[in-house]
């Protein structure tokens, strides 16, 4: 089990570290208001990275790592503290 879950974080953590190249790649967030604010997704096997682009600072900000069963709108309303 612990060497499925390393593989699963380096995968993870791959597919995160690429993200400098060309960030803009994978879509906006689909539902509003996090479309607006930036809110991009990438996807992980079962999981999924939630990321801004810092445009002034040439840099990515991962808002959250997260397992695809779980609730994102939720989640993401206490990132920002709004209701979806």
């Amino acid at each position: 089990m612990q060497e499925y879950a390393e593989g699963q974080l380096k995968r993870i953590e791959d597919a995160i570290y690429k993200l400098d190249r060309f960030p803009e790649r994978f879509r906006l967030y689909k539902k509003e208001p996090w479309r607006s604010l930036g809110v991009r997704v990438l996807f992980v096997d079962n999981y999924i990275a939630l990321y801004v682009i810092v445009d002034a600072k040439e840099q990515v900000t991962i808002i959250r790592v997260m397992f695809l069963g779980r609730d994102v709108e939720t989640i993401l309303a206490s990132y920002f503290n709004d209701s979806p």
